[in-house]
């Protein structure tokens, strides 16, 4: 029989600790399920006393750092379903709160926790980035998804299990596009002399690399209609990880569009990004990180524009 842990209490959160970034999206998500359908932003703000502009803020993902733990405990304690005892400890994790034991460990450098926190603050912060880039370049953003899962079940030793870490879904009618869904893959991972020592080479992690992504070269080859108006992106830090797959695809030819994304780990801003070789039709002639940020207000995604269909916590 599984064992179901009781949800963490308030003064339990209190004494937990900052030691990852924040997945400003799951924030936002997480704030709009508190709020509840019914419930006006204006409303939900005299019932939490946040500033209405902080809550926008945080909803429309133009935060650039923490939340603090009394507004995780405010938009708790206001939250629309009461009975959802568990989403404290959900606002706490993807606020990047951990509880002091672990933080500790973390703190400590131990080996194992210290490698993992890096790698998901990486992972994150690849995230933010990316999602602020593509919304900073003018193209409007309907929904976010995390860890989505594919639906279809007609072959399924074929197809991947899910569509990347996360998906942007579209507006291509105002975008002017015909890619209706962005999906990322992230791959936080950077070379280190530790891996030198361990004669762990560039193609041996490649090939690691093809072997979780292959399905998606098989789809695109034998059902290319079921990912029609998606584009896919493989996301890289580590330079040597990004040429090497850029030198194992150069001589793909694929039918819907994909491309591989290199971040400069010291700001996460895209350094480049190149298509994988095929007969689509680009979402743009030139990457869209490269396009100057056009003017816009904290309305241009939706207050519900973020749904999670694999809740981590």
């Amino acid at each position: 029989m599984a064992i179901i842990e009781a949800p963490v209490t308030v003064e339990e959160i209190k004494q937990y600790q900052q030691i990852r970034t924040p997945d400003y999206a799951l924030l936002a998500n997480l704030l709009n399920k508190a709020k509840g359908p019914e419930r006006a932003m204006a409303q939900f703000a005299e019932d939490t006393q946040i500033g209405a502009s902080t809550l926008s803020r945080i909803v429309n993902l133009n935060i650039k750092k923490p939340l603090s733990i009394d507004t995780i405990v405010a938009i708790y304690e206001a939250r629309a379903n009461k009975e959802d005892t568990y989403l404290l400890e959900s606002l706490a994790r993807a606020n990047g709160l951990f509880p002091e034991d672990y933080a500790e460990r973390v703190k400590s450098r131990h080996d194992f926790a210290a490698r993992r926190n890096e790698e998901v603050n990486r992972e994150r912060m690849m995230k933010n980035a990316l999602i602020a880039g593509v919304v900073a370049c003018g193209i409007q953003v309907k929904g976010i998804v995390d860890n989505p899962r594919l639906r279809q079940e007609k072959i399924p030793m074929l197809y991947p299990t899910r569509y990347g870490d996360f998906m942007l879904d579209l507006c291509s009618e105002s975008n002017i596009t015909i890619i209706k869904e962005w999906a990322f893959y992230l791959f936080p991972r950077l070379r280190n002399r530790q891996d030198e020592e361990r004669v762990r080479s560039v193609r041996s992690e490649i090939h690691m690399i093809m072997e979780k992504i292959n399905v998606w070269f098989l789809l695109d080859a034998w059902e290319p209609d079921e990912v029609k108006g998606m584009k896919v992106s493989f996301v890289f830090v580590d330079e040597e990880l990004f040429e090497g797959m850029k030198e194992t695809l150069q001589r793909a030819k694929l039918h819907n569009e994909m491309s591989l994304i290199l971040m400069d780990v010291d700001d996460y801003r895209v350094i480049k990004e190149v298509w994988i070789p095929g007969d689509y039709e680009q979402l743009s002639n030139i990457s869209v990180f490269e396009i100057p940020a056009p003017n816009y207000n904290d309305d241009y995604m939706n207050n519900d524009m973020y749904t999670d269909e694999d809740e981590e916590w």
